[in-house]
């Protein structure tokens, strides 16, 4: 009875980590999509800057706030936008994990929305393949 104790006690320890464990061992096994402690995270064979200009019209076309942020550096840049709703913050990571490959991460409100954030990365690839 102690070592069930002990094993179920493992999870409640370690938190968040259980999970965002198994969510990376899943988004290996596609390679391209992960949705840890509310951020959604996926990469595109794409610049920083070209992924930045696709962030600002899918926010346009998901009726989010105007986006907000300073330039994108070739390595990284940041938006914040709010969705009109609920007044919810919106954040939009971008991350080069190479000259031709981005990681963008997106969060909908303090605890994240899955399936806006699908939406978004929906709406996100979109945009990337018309320009």
């Amino acid at each position: 009875m102690k070592r069930i104790a002990a094993l179920a006690m493992v999870p409640a320890a370690l938190g968040g980590c259980v999970v965002a464990a198994a969510a990376i061992v899943a988004g290996a096994a596609v390679g391209t999509y992960a949705y840890i402690e509310g951020n959604a995270l996926r990469e595109y064979n794409a610049t920083v800057k070209r992924c930045w200009n696709a962030s600002l019209r899918a926010c346009e076309r998901m009726a989010l706030d105007k986006p907000r942020g300073n330039p994108p550096t070739d390595q990284s840049g940041t938006l914040y936008s709010r969705r009109p709703a609920d007044g919810a913050t919106v954040k939009i990571q971008l991350d080069a994990k190479s000259p031709t490959r981005t990681q963008v991460g997106i969060r909908f409100g303090e605890f994240g929305d899955k399936a806006l954030s699908e939406q978004f990365h929906t709406v996100l690839t979109d945009e990337l393949q018309r320009r």
